[in-house]
C-alpha cells in the first residue's frame, strides 16, 4: 500500500479557519467549564492548602514539560506542508522521526532538570527557614515524593508529534476531542474521590489519571492515522539523525522552544511565585479566579492555533498574495 499523504477538503480557506476554530473554541469552553467544576468540588473534601498542593504540583509539571519542549509539532507543519505538495513520504516520515526523538528526550530531560530543581529547593528551604512560605500541611521534606510522581507525567506528555500530525492533515476534530479527554476525566475522578472521601492521595491521583489519560490518547491516535495512511512503518524504518537533520530545521525548533518557554512563563510560573511567595492556600484561589478568566480569553488564544497550519499550506502552494 502506498503512503496517502492527500489532504482533502471542500472548503475555502476561510470555511476551514471559521470551523476549525470553532471546534478548538468549543472544546476548551467546554474544558474550562469542567476544570473550574474539578476544581470547586474538590473544595467539599480538601483544604484549601491541601487542594492548592495538587494544583501547584500541576503547575510545576506544566511548566518543566512546556519549558523544555521544542514544540515539535509547529516544525512538522513548517517543513511538512513543502513533503505534503511533494508527495514526498520519504521526507515527512525522517521529519516525524526527528521530532518523536525531540520530544522523547526533552521529556527526559524536563523530568530530570523538574525533579533537580524541587531537591534542591526543599534542601535550600531546609537550610534557610523562612525562605519559603509554610502554610503547608506536609512538610517540605514529604512532599518531594508527591513531586517525583507527579512529575512523572512530564515523560507521558509527548504531544508535539500528535499535534503536528493532526494540524498538518487538517483533522482538528480529534484535538478538539483530545481536548476533552482530560478534564472529563478528571471531573469523574474527583466526583468518585468526592463520594468515597479519598482525601489529598485520592484527589491527587484523579488530577494524575485525567493527566495521564490524555497524553496517552494523542500518540494513540495519532499511531492509528499514521497506520490508516501507511506511514507507521516508514516511519518505524526511516533513519532521521539528529545531527544531520535537514537545512533550517535546527534552527527553526530553537526558535519554537524559546517561544514555548516564553510562553510558560505567563501561563504557569505565576502559580509557582504565588506558591513561594503567599502558600498553598494562595495558589488554589489564584488556580480558580485564572480558569474563570480563561473563560474569557481561551478563544482568542487558539485562533492562533488554527490559521498558522493554513498560512503554511498557503505559502508552500505559492499562493502567499492570498494572506
Amino acid at each position: 500500500m502506498r503512503p496517502n499523504l492527500n489532504v482533502q477538503s471542500k472548503h475555502t480557506v476561510g470555511r476551514r479557519i471559521a470551523a476549525n476554530t470553532g471546534l478548538m473554541v468549543a472544546s476548551k469552553s467546554t474544558a474550562v467549564f469542567l476544570g473550574l467544576g474539578s476544581i470547586l468540588l474538590a473544595t467539599k473534601s480538601l483544604s484549601a492548602s491541601e487542594l492548592g498542593i495538587i494544583l501547584f504540583l500541576h503547575a510545576y509539571m506544566l511548566f518543566f514539560s512546556e519549558v523544555t519542549a521544542f514544540q515539535s509539532w509547529q516544525s512538522l507543519i513548517r517543513y511538512g506542508t513543502d513533503d505534503l505538495k511533494n508527495n514526498d513520504a520519504s521526507s515527512i516520515s525522517a521529519l516525524l522521526k526527528f521530532g518523536l526523538k525531540i520530544d522523547a528526550i526533552s521529556a527526559v530531560f524536563g523530568f530530570l532538570i523538574s525533579i533537580s530543581i524541587f531537591f534542591g529547593f526543599v534542601s535550600l528551604s531546609s537550610s534557610i527557614p523562612g525562605l519559603l512560605n509554610t502554610d503547608l500541611p506536609y512538610v517540605m521534606d514529604n512532599l518531594k515524593y508527591f513531586a517525583v510522581f507527579y512529575c512523572s507525567l512530564i515523560l507521558l506528555r509527548q504531544r508535539g508529534v500528535g499535534v503536528g500530525v493532526f494540524r498538518l492533515f487538517d483533522k482538528f476534530h480529534i484535538l478538539a476531542i483530545h481536548g476533552l479527554v482530560m478534564p472529563i476525566t478528571r471531573f469523574l475522578g474527583v466526583i468518585i474521590a468526592v463520594n468515597n472521601d479519598a482525601g489529598f492521595t485520592g484527589f491527587l491521583l484523579a488530577w494524575y489519571i485525567g493527566s495521564m489519560a490524555a497524553y496517552f490518547f494523542l500518540p494513540a491516535m495519532a499511531l492509528l492515522e499514521l497506520r490508516s495512511r501507511a506511514l507507521l512503518m516508514l516511519v518505524i524504518r526511516t533513519k532521521s539523525p539528529l545531527l544531520n537533520a535537514r537545512s533550517g530545521l535546527w534552527k527553526f525548533m530553537i526558535k519554537s522552544n524559546i517561544d514555548s518557554t516564553l510562553s510558560a512563563s505567563t501561563t504557569h510560573l505565576p502559580a509557582l511565585m504565588v506558591m513561594g511567595v503567599f502558600g498553598s492556600t494562595w495558589v488554589a484561589i489564584y488556580r480558580i479566579a485564572e480558569e474563570a478568566a480563561k473563560l474569557l480569553s481561551e478563544g482568542f488564544k487558539l485562533l492562533d492555533q488554527v490559521i498558522y497550519p493554513e498560512l503554511a499550506k498557503m505559502i508552500s502552494l505559492g499562493e502567499a498574495e492570498k494572506i
